[in-house]
């Protein structure tokens, strides 16, 4: 999943920050795995827990790619 994903338009700070802090190489987007160890270290907000790793990140990978 590339920034641009994450919404429409520039990325605001937040979601730059967030995502400069989830991918650990330089290539411009997070993986599966990369999102899932976030996602279980960030302390995401608790909706985001309800739902599930799986249950954000499906609608950002629609191809099923995994990047």
């Amino acid at each position: 999943m590339s920034i641009s994903a994450v919404g429409v338009g520039a990325p605001t700070t937040l979601q730059a920050s967030l995502f400069d802090s989830m991918h650990t190489t330089s290539s411009g987007s997070v993986t599966r795995s990369q999102f899932n160890a976030a996602f279980a270290t960030k302390n995401p907000p608790a909706v985001f827990q309800k739902a599930s790793a799986d249950a954000i990140w499906s609608p950002l990978d629609p191809t099923g790619t995994g990047a």
